[in-house]
């Protein structure tokens, strides 16, 4: 605090910061008729100063200003100390601690800031040093599309020695997010980065606190957004800040890798830097007047020796002895979330000032890497970190509704092909009456008539009827030749081919006569196209599009799997035709950048081979060309990441070891593929319910049993997976239970008004709300009723809160337990696909080829890998009762 040696000393000050302010004066030489800096004069306005040079001082008593008067710099209590007038605090000392004697005097002497005491005494000295410049400018990019500039590193050498740069101050005129500021370029971390949305013409410049000769430089790539690595830059130097030397230019493009994270080469700087003649800062004339002490308006202390700053001080502000400790920065983190999870849409959540991440839909608070990167994050009005912005209602019914239209158009292409009932035995039954049955005359040796004998007469009308299907079809329906539905798995694809392979293959009817053996090699050749048609997944869905493989796009580098015989390449167009039915898939979550993603491809390759006799499809996502299924679809937070999808009962799981173990990873599958066995054999989600399931006379109204029922935003998004996974648990853990479970798909444009205006559901996107309607008579007044919010999402995490909700419904009502109570049935052990030898393929039903099972396994509760440890509320820390409105009631 500024001693207050009188208040019209301070009054004084404060006068003079306003004259400086509009022209600033000098301390004179001591002795002159003007402006003379002495202590001679009391608080007079003569005694304010904006700098000093080598042949002047300051004097006890005498104040040096900054600009705007903001921060002083006076000799008291035996020091240089600085203080923030606005907040009346010191900021900086010297020397600390104290000196023994007072201070008479601060001068420059050989170019230091140089303190003496009364006695004559130097009692402290700044350092001579010097400072160096860089300015790096970048010219185009590779995209050079205004998207933005990044790298992560910016290195310089000096004869073969790396420079750490930890000191330097760095600074744009251009705006970055501050999490990605330009110090993030030479902060040692080729995990971070710089990033400024301009493109091209981005520029920083780095000013090093001493003198330093690079000769070479380089730079390290971002971790993502290949097209804002620099292709063309201007790399220039100088040691005053003023006058510059072109270091290094790159007038053409430069094959910057492509590869994240990964450095340049090391580029040799000029000849004309390598021998500049400017002047060091040791040989500097430290007697001119151009040697000067200033205080700027950031309370930065600073010698300048020819317009360069030779050494600088600033510290922050000491803590007063009356002022609380600082909060911890957990605390505070814990706080700001509690606060932001009260919010549970976007757009009240940024207006409330906090951050909304679009996978977890969570609001949280705005700080950096909380949500799923940039493009994933909605800042406030006047935060800088994430790129997204809330999104359109109209956009959000409009994507809604294109989701719902691939849908239906997965289920009723090629119906055709999918249809193997009765109609199908018919047209075999007739194409074999109406094929040919006279045999061109051959010899005894041709054939054997006992042969034929042993043949079943289905087989020989099926053997004849391919023949005239090959001929007519040409190729053109290779589900009807397999005799697989469309949305067939791969497994089940291969079973059939093995079947019918080794049943028509032409060394089984080597003894049938002449004709029979054409007819076999027609057939088995029809089979074999076939399954070259669609064996593979990318063969498969380029037929699916009408495209020639050959020609399909998606292949190349960034797409590590596509062409590989076990891996679908997946994307949005082939989300919901691919992953329909009962089918689990197992997906990797990649990003062509991600170092860790190329290094462990043989390994995904390997975990698709040990899985090829599994009832399981293997597939993958390039997440930098699918960013809506990695955001919107899946939440992915990390590379490579895994999951576990059906996206017929709409369920979701992750896992969470940590890398690609090939053994673990199946393990893992067969866990988890064992409880969602159970869970499609033994749950019932009532799903779509609507308004009119609630008024008397509807399926929950009129019904005793008790109701848990969540109001969906759709079904693909990430809290919906993981609900409706959850959901299963609940309902197949409580069956033989007066107690039903169900959803509302509040996306569905007639359920809009029922969800958002009757029953409150925060508007969309939103995360899933649970409700709960009272078992026994309901709707007795004749209205119907509003139902019970079970949990709140600023509360509980949901995949916790179904957990708590069922083991106390099921202990509650344990007495109830009824006749209709899971019965023992079949083994739940993994089945394999059939061996080659077997001739039938195991019996399907309702559960896609999922033995049903009896024995409840383990219920793995889980959030689907949607949540971050950093944005997770923690109740048993910050609980100050419920916080969602409607638990209030």
């Amino acid at each position: 605090m500024v001693p207050p040696r009188s208040l019209a000393c301070f009054v004084g000050l404060l006068f003079e910061a306003a004259v400086i302010q509009s022209g600033a004066q000098t301390c004179g030489r001591q002795g002159s008729a003007e402006g003379a800096c002495s202590n001679s004069s009391g608080c007079g306005t003569s005694l304010v100063c904006s700098e000093f040079h080598s042949d002047t001082w300051l004097s006890s008593g005498e104040w040096l200003t900054s600009p705007s008067g903001r921060f002083i710099a006076v000799l008291e209590n035996s020091q240089l100390q600085v203080h923030n007038t606005a907040e009346n605090v010191m900021v900086w000392a010297a020397p600390d601690p104290p000196a023994a004697e007072a201070l008479s005097a601060a001068r420059i002497l050989d170019g230091q800031l140089v303190l003496e005491s009364i006695s004559g005494q130097q009692v402290w000295s700044s350092t001579k040093a010097g400072s160096t410049f860089f300015r790096f400018v970048v010219e185009h990019t590779r995209g050079n599309n205004g998207a933005g500039t990044q790298l992560a590193e910016l290195m310089f050498w000096e004869k073969g020695q790396h420079l750490t740069l930890d000191d330097a101050t760095i600074y744009s005129d251009q705006s970055s997010p501050q999490h990605e500021s330009p110090a993030k370029a030479v902060d040692r971390n080729s995990e971070t980065k710089w990033y400024t949305g301009h493109s091209p013409g981005a520029s920083m410049v780095l000013q090093v606190p001493q003198v330093v000769r690079p000769d070479q430089f380089g730079f390290v790539t971002a971790n993502d957004a290949p097209e804002r690595d620099p292709i063309m830059w201007k790399l220039d130097g100088s040691i005053d800040g003023m006058n510059w030397i072109a270091m290094h230019v790159q007038s053409s493009p430069y094959s910057t890798p492509e590869t994240r994270m990964t450095a340049t080469e090391s580029f040799q700087l000029s000849e004309e830097w390598k021998s500049s003649s400017q002047t060091d800062v040791q040989a500097l004339d430290f007697g001119s007047s151009a040697i000067s002490v200033t205080l700027s308006d950031d309370g930065l202390l600073a010698v300048r020796a020819h317009g360069m700053v030779s050494w600088s001080a600033f510290g922050s502000a000491k803590k007063n002895d009356n002022q609380d400790p600082p909060e911890n920065p957990e605390a505070a983190h814990k706080r700001a979330m509690a606060t932001c999870n009260l919010q549970l849409s976007c757009q009240p959540c940024i207006d409330a000032g906090c951050a909304w991440c679009l996978a977890g839909r969570r609001c949280v608070a705005d700080k950096a890497w909380i949500c799923q990167g940039d493009v994933d994050h909605v800042s406030p009005p006047h935060g800088t970190i994430g790129k997204a912005k809330c999104p359109d209602l109209s956009q959000i019914q409009e994507d809604h509704q294109k989701r719902r239209d691939r849908a239906a158009a997965a289920q009723l292409q090629a119906p055709d092909e999918s249809q193997h009932d009765a109609r199908s035995e018919q047209t075999t039954r007739a194409a074999g009456a109406s094929a040919p049955d006279k045999a061109p005359e051959s010899s005894h040796e041709d054939h054997d008539l006992d042969f034929e004998k042993t043949l079943d007469p289905q087989v020989l009308a099926e053997l004849k009827w391919r023949v005239k299907f090959a001929e007519s079809e040409k190729g053109t329906k290779p589900y009807k030749v397999l005799k697989v539905k469309h949305d067939a798995s791969a497994s089940e694809i291969r079973k059939a081919y093995r079947r019918l392979s080794l049943q028509f293959h032409p060394d089984k009817w080597a003894r049938a006569r002449g004709e029979l053996k054409k007819y076999a090699e027609k057939a088995f050749s029809d089979i074999t196209q076939a399954y070259e048609t669609i064996g593979s997944p990318d063969k498969r869905a380029a037929f699916d599009d009408g495209r020639d493989f050959d020609d399909a796009q998606g292949s190349g580098d960034e797409n590590f799997y596509f062409g590989d015989p076990l891996i679908a390449t997946l994307t949005e167009e082939l989300w919901e035709k691919r992953l329909s039915g009962t089918s689990i898939w197992l997906i990797e979550f990649y990003a062509a950048w991600c170092p860790h993603c190329r290094n462990t491809r043989h390994l995904w390759k390997e975990v698709a081979q040990k899985l090829e006799h599994l009832p399981v499809e293997v597939g993958a996502v390039n997440c930098v060309r699918q960013r809506k299924i990695c955001s919107e679809y899946v939440g992915v937070s990390s590379y490579p990441s895994i999951r576990l999808l059906n996206r017929e009962y709409g369920t979701m799981q992750n896992h969470a070891g940590g890398g690609i173990d090939p053994d673990a990873i199946v393990k893992w599958v067969e866990k988890v593929s064992k409880e969602w066995k159970w869970l499609f054999h033994n749950a019932y989600v009532h799903r779509d319910l609507e308004r009119a399931s609630f008024e008397p006379g509807g399926i929950v109204a009129d019904s005793e049993e008790m109701w848990i029922v969540a109001f969906m935003d759709g079904y693909e998004c990430p809290a919906c997976k993981a609900t409706s996974t959850n959901l299963l648990r609940l309902s197949a853990s409580l069956r033989g239970l007066p107690v039903k479970v169900g959803t509302v798909d509040c996306s569905h444009p007639k359920q809009q008004e029922f969800c958002y205006t009757e029953h409150e559901v925060p508007q969309p996107p939103h995360r899933p709300l649970a409700k709960a309607w009272r078992s026994g008579v309901k709707n007795a007044t004749g209205k119907s009723e509003p139902g019970e919010v079970l949990y709140g999402a600023a509360d509980l995490e949901p995949h916790m809160a179904f957990m708590l909700i069922e083991k106390v419904v099921r202990l509650a009502l344990a007495s109830q337990l009824g006749d209709s109570a899971l019965v023992e049935a079949k083994s739940s052990g993994y089945d394999e696909e059939e061996k080659p030898e077997e001739d039938e393929p195991p019996a399907g039903g309702a559960g896609g080829g999922w033995e049903p099972t009896g024995n409840s396994p383990e219920l793995l509760w889980d959030d689907s890998g949607i949540s971050d440890s950093r944005a997770l509320p923690k109740p048993w820390v910050t609980w100050e009762g419920a916080q969602t409105p409607q638990l209030q009631r």
